[in-house]
């Protein structure tokens, strides 16, 4: 084994033997070889040349170590081929692998990454090719390693410029019924028509033309005659040029002969070179266009509308993508537009300003959902398409007084297409109260409704309403207590009637305590009804005890009856006059032992 003049021998070599063996390998000493490996099958002898300075240093060291330079590629593999590419090329360098391959074919070639200078990765081709005739067992075998890196990567790029320009052209294609490939130094136009599904085709115009002359031919016949200068102008080799020099792809809208509107796209899909492809798509999209126009003439009929409520609205402000804030009306309340210079002088925006206003004159309840709803990205999910959104708040004087406010938000549509807040402020303060009024009416109302007035539970028309509901529950069962007050007739005859209120109000107060207010019920004059849910019939005997304990310390009593059912069971009558029958029982033997005492 040595190493010498760049040449690695493995095997027993004369001088004669080597001369020959460097004279045959003289075919493959080209300027792009890595190295040149010579394997002799029958004695297992091997030169290896390196023949540039790809890791040469570490290579010879490595071949120098081992005694069978399989096991050196496999180290050097391992230390510079790029992860992915290491089992494919070992398994071709091991002669386990290439000599029954090579019986059938002269040879087989493989690609790879292989590191240079511990930076970045090279394509490298390797091949191992025998010797002998292509039929005949292979006893002599050459292995050649060649860069390859400038040719892969020449060879990457136009495929990902294809790629980039069938994509290009199957993304237009789903949206734009012609489309076209447009060398614009060449003129050269090649059509691709994918579909017929939107009409305003260019039809033959660029079958048989250059591109200025089928421009031309396509202006004078299919535009509109008020849009053909204009789109002459856009469709020139100029133009296009001038609008991507820093966009990718631009957008013009134009009217055809049947006065329809139509859309052409310009796209483009080459940039390494000065050729200046590109690719358009055209279709006719009128109905599409239209319903844009129509949504601005509403965006512009919100601004006219608002620049109209002068007497309702005192400011009107305009806020913008990027924490931008401008004033869109002046008014003489200085506290809207105080914000605004404050945000402005402080170099902070419109959320530094909206934060600055509400921390001094917004109420402590409204703060914090002042800050979060007027965020621009919270206006933009809430305020409607069309429409307004309304945010109203307290804002607090310097003397102290509440004062209520509400600013009517909407979107408007800028000319060049970015969506932008339109926030009006207004005093509702009146209207507020107004309605707040109508309100404490509405639910007293509906307490005088349904609710007694001398326990305050609700009453027996609510009773009735409501349980029509407790089938659909989300409980697994419910219980019934219907209580009925012992001897109240005789207590307001006897004691009077303020006697007799204080017993019903004791009762009121008792079963409020054990079963709630929710759903407790006073349906008569010394009648009460109460449901409870997902509570054991023990719990619920246990609570009568404890009521009738109260009573009896007041000198009171009553008789009660409950029952329990699932939900799914429910038969709402039968249910509560299961309960009704028990008090009624007890109420019987408890006149029954005051009758029994009387005798006695």
């Amino acid at each position: 084994m040595e190493f010498k003049n760049g040449i690695y021998y493995s095997g027993n070599f004369d001088e004669d033997q080597k001369q020959l063996l460097r004279e045959r390998l003289t075919d493959s000493l080209l300027e792009d070889r890595i190295f040149v490996c010579y394997h002799n099958i029958k004695d297992n002898s091997r030169i290896v040349r390196l023949l540039n300075d790809h890791n040469e240093e570490d290579t010879r060291q490595v071949l120098l170590k081992h005694d069978d330079p399989v096991d050196a590629f496999k180290e050097i593999v391992t230390a510079y081929t790029h992860p992915e590419d290491r089992k494919p090329l070992l398994d071709l360098l091991d002669p386990a692998h290439y000599v029954p391959v090579l019986r059938n074919k002269k040879s087989e070639s493989l690609y790879y990454r292989w590191k240079y200078d511990n930076r970045y990765y090279l394509y490298n081709r390797i091949t191992v090719r025998k010797l002998d005739g292509i039929d005949e067992e292979p006893t002599e075998v050459i292995i050649i390693c060649t860069d390859v890196d400038s040719q892969i990567r020449e060879k990457l790029m136009i495929e990902e410029m294809h790629k980039r320009y069938v994509s290009g052209v199957y993304a237009l294609s789903r949206e734009y019924s012609s489309v076209y490939y447009v060398n614009l130094d060449t003129k050269e136009v090649a059509p691709f028509d994918l579909s017929n599904r939107i009409q305003g085709m260019f039809g033959d115009k660029f079958y048989h033309m250059d591109y200025d002359k089928a421009v031309e031919e396509y202006i004078d016949h299919a535009v509109i005659d008020e849009d053909k200068e204009r789109m002459t102008e856009i469709l020139s080799r100029d133009y296009v040029r001038r609008c991507l020099v820093n966009q990718d792809h631009f957008t013009r809208i134009y009217l055809n002969n049947d006065n329809c509107y139509c859309e052409m796209k310009c796209v483009k899909v080459a940039q390494e070179d000065a050729s200046n492809v590109v690719i358009m798509g055209f279709a006719v999209k009128d109905d599409e266009i239209r319903s844009q126009q129509e949504h601005k003439k509403q965006k512009d009929f919100q601004l006219s509308l608002l620049d109209g409520l002068t007497r309702d609205f005192y400011t009107v402000i305009l806020i913008k993508p990027g924490n931008v804030a401008e004033l869109y009306r002046a008014s003489d309340n200085v506290r809207v537009t105080e914000f605004l210079r404050y945000a402005e002088s402080q170099d902070e925006g419109y959320d530094e300003g909206v934060r600055y206003y509400v921390e001094r004159f917004v109420a402590d309840e409204d703060k914090e959902r002042m800050i979060e709803e007027m965020k621009f990205e919270n206006l933009l999910n809430n305020v409607p398409e069309e429409g307004i959104y309304p945010i109203t708040f307290k804002r607090v004087n310097e003397n102290g007084e509440v004062v209520y406010l509400r600013i009517c938000c909407t979107k408007a549509v800028s000319g060049n297409g970015e969506v932008n807040i339109v926030a009006a402020f207004r005093n509702v303060d009146t209207l507020v109260r107004n309605e707040m009024r109508q309100q404490q009416l509405y639910e007293k109302a509906i307490n005088e409704r349904d609710m007694d007035g001398l326990t305050g539970l609700q009453n027996r028309y609510c009773f009735e309403n409501k349980i029509k509901t407790y089938g659909d529950g989300d409980y697994d069962t419910i219980g019934c207590i219907y209580i009925d007050v012992d001897g109240l007739h005789e207590i307001n005859n006897e004691e009077g009637h303020d006697r007799g209120d204080f017993m019903i109000k004791t009762v009121a107060g008792k079963v409020s305590e054990l079963w709630g207010k929710n759903d407790t019920f006073r349906i008569g004059g010394d009648e009460f009804i109460a449901f409870v849910f997902d509570t054991p019939r023990e719990k619920i005997a246990e609570d009568v005890q404890e009521l009738k304990k109260v009573l009896a310390e007041h000198g009171f009593s009553a008789s009660v009856g409950y029952n329990v059912e699932y939900r799914n069971f429910l038969d709402a009558n039968s249910f509560i006059k299961h309960a009704e029958d028990m008090m009624f029982a007890e109420k019987k033997e408890h006149y029954k032992g005051k009758n029994d005492r009387r005798r006695g």
